[in-house]
């Protein structure tokens, strides 16, 4: 099977594409080669901005015993994946890295293994959704997640409830090995990790992408593959 979904105006695509998804969006590696110029300096402001968010995220919600609970940085991390795909996810690394650890007082050495956490979080829905959420109809920019019950329960299991699993068995994890996460702590700091992050993705996610997807749908600023 190809990674990327055809065109609208392929019989096959008109065929076996759901009512309202974007048909061409999908995991082609660079798509559109001429614009991948341009991304890179939108992977730029989407660090800039992702550290900003990142290290508010740290201050305005302190750490209450091993992890915060609410690091609302990680609905950014999933929509920016969504919307600019690889570029999303670098940014994501970046905010957590420096953001949420070198500014914060965490050494590299581990802000930077903690930081592939928030990677694995937007990057299990992104693949997930331009995947299997097209068969539901379920648009990959999460602009119609809201719009009819399979669709916010398919999401709500593989954009909310899984991924804040694989994400919290790194960081944790990674935070147990570096000492900042007592043995006895463990479970406790990833169901923490879990039920926060879960509730910001449940909520978030389908409200931004509702009301601001269709927008950069229509601009064509999307990257309809990985990296363009």
């Amino acid at each position: 099977m190809s990674s990327s979904v055809t065109d609208a105006t392929h019989p096959t695509a008109r065929a076996v594409a759901a009512p309202g998804v974007a048909r061409s969006y999908g995991l082609a590696w660079n798509p559109r080669p001429a614009l991948l110029w341009r991304y890179v300096g939108l992977a730029v402001a989407l660090a800039v901005a992702s550290v900003f968010i990142s290290y508010s995220a740290v201050l305005t919600l302190p750490v209450r015993g091993p992890v915060s609970a609410l690091y609302f940085a990680s609905a950014f991390y999933a929509l920016a994946t969504y919307w600019f795909g690889g570029w999303g996810l670098v940014s994501a690394f970046v905010g957590s890295l420096i953001g949420a650890g070198v500014m914060c007082g965490l050494p590299v050495g581990i802000a930077a293994p903690l930081s592939i956490a928030n990677v694995l979080e937007p990057l299990v829905p992104f693949l997930l959704l331009r995947t299997i959420g097209g068969t539901i109809g379920l648009n990959p920019l999460a602009t119609n997640i809201l719009s009819t019950p399979g669709r916010s329960l398919f999401f709500f299991v593989a954009g909310a409830v899984v991924p804040p699993i694989v994400s919290g068995l790194w960081g944790v994890t990674t935070l147990r090995v570096a000492g900042l996460v007592p043995d006895d702590q463990f479970w406790q700091a990833l169901v923490s990790w879990w039920i926060g992050a879960c509730i910001l993705l449940t909520i978030a996610v389908p409200l931004v992408g509702t009301l601001a997807g269709p927008a950069l749908d229509r601009t064509g600023v999307c990257c309809r593959g990985i990296w363009s």
